[in-house]
């Protein structure tokens, strides 16, 4: 009798339980709320470094992150894998881990968990293509080394394929730029270095700022998936050596760049030549002082005016004058002021003339050993009776090169 009541209990619950399971998918048709399965942990793997181009008697490092427990299984992708590769360690972080190596060099850990960065550690024994199969749980990624490829410069330019213009005195900001290609990543570009020479002393010169000049750290700008725009950028000096005409007018300016990976692997590559043009240019006192002289008299003792040779050529000039107006009355005719390369006295100069006449100031090409190329030149004045105020005129130097 106590087992019939137990049945009818049983089936009364069993009733009651439909009945409320029932209720509650009628007024819930949407199954808000309710759960299908229990949710297992959550597990993830990440490769930090998949790709690497350890060589021959390298390390081959593999760093990855884990999260949750799981068996962790590392698998030589092909039969190169498995010959080419001894395995060294495994590590969580800085613990060591000790894995089970099954047949085919397959890398088993029961229940991995890591809560820092886990390595591996294959050493390399012959340098091509390998891969490793990492699987955690459910989760799977791949590890790959492979021979590194060489860089190399894709393209340089110098100066845009134009003719150098120096502008003048101190230097002038020349640039080569050009693009660096590596087929392992724009990122495996660690740096990228540059010249410019004249083409005379070639790719392989000392820095001398009269002809070679050297930028050790070219300024990396855009990317794209295997490239890096660069620019490498120069200072060049007033006097360095020109090319279009004078000593080395069979020669001309190149550019030479050089990129460099992360495994030290390096391309090179050089510019078409461009001119590098003569600078003429002077650079003179702004003013000769002749003091106080009295109408009807000459000036006396030294009046000088400092000439400088700020081009990259040995230079002379032309030289001319006009007359030199006076504030109260009068002009001083041009022809009343005289020069001379030493000192003299009024008379003995050489007149000066409205058309502009050569003169042999003799003044070298500057260059690194001797930049300050100066001569000093001197002059007088007559002033004619009946002249009376402030006078003053302008007189010209035109650099040209030496005769």
């Amino acid at each position: 009798m106590a087992k019939k009541h137990l049945k009818i209990l049983l089936f009364l619950f069993t009733i009651c339980l439909v009945g409320a399971v029932g209720f509650y998918f009628f007024n819930n048709p949407k199954g808000e709320g309710v759960q299908a399965s229990i949710d297992s942990e959550e597990q993830s793997l990440v490769i930090l470094n998949p790709n690497s181009h350890p060589q021959a008697g390298d390390n081959w490092a593999i760093s990855f992150e884990t999260k949750g427990t799981a068996d962790l299984t590392i698998t030589p992708a092909d039969l190169a894998s498995i010959d080419d590769l001894d395995f060294v360690s495994l590590k969580c972080s800085d613990e060591e881990r000790t894995p089970q190596i099954l047949e085919g060099d397959v890398i088993f850990y029961p229940n991995w968990s890591c809560e820092g960065t886990g390595k591996i550690i294959h050493l390399v024994n012959v340098v091509r293509k390998h891969a490793l199969k990492f699987q955690f749980g459910n989760q799977i990624a791949y590890a790959y080394n492979s021979p590194n490829s060489t860089p190399t410069v894709s393209s340089v330019t110098l100066n845009g394929g134009n003719a150098i213009t120096l502008s003048g005195y101190p230097t002038t900001s020349i640039s080569a730029t050009g693009t660096a290609t590596d087929t392992d990543g724009w990122a495996d570009i660690s740096s990228i270095t540059g010249k410019i020479y004249r083409s005379g002393v070639g790719s392989d010169c000392a820095t001398d700022t009269d002809n070679c000049y050297e930028d050790t750290s070219c300024t990396l700008t855009s990317t794209t998936t295997d490239s890096r725009d660069y620019s490498c950028d120069f200072d060049v000096q007033f006097y360095a050596e020109p090319t279009d005409e004078g000593t080395y007018a069979a020669q001309n300016w190149a550019a030479w760049v050089k990129v460099v990976d992360s495994q030290n692997a390096s391309g090179t590559a050089t510019s078409t030549g461009v001119e590098l043009n003569t600078l003429k240019a002077l650079n003179v006192s702004d003013t000769i002082s002749y003091g106080s002289v009295n109408a009807g008299a000459t000036s006396t003792g030294d009046h000088i005016a400092t000439i400088t040779n700020t081009g990259n050529t040995a230079m002379d000039v032309k030289i001319s004058g006009e007359d030199m107006n006076c504030t109260t009355h009068g002009s001083i005719p041009v022809g009343n002021q005289e020069y001379s390369l030493i000192s003299f006295n009024y008379g003995n100069g050489t007149d000066l003339t409205g058309t502009p006449t050569d003169w042999n100031l003799d003044l070298p090409k500057p260059d690194s050993d001797n930049p300050t190329i100066t001569n000093t030149t001197y002059w007088q004045v007559g002033v004619p009776t009946g002249t009376e105020g402030t006078c003053s005129g302008t007189n010209t130097l035109e650099a040209r090169s030496a005769l």
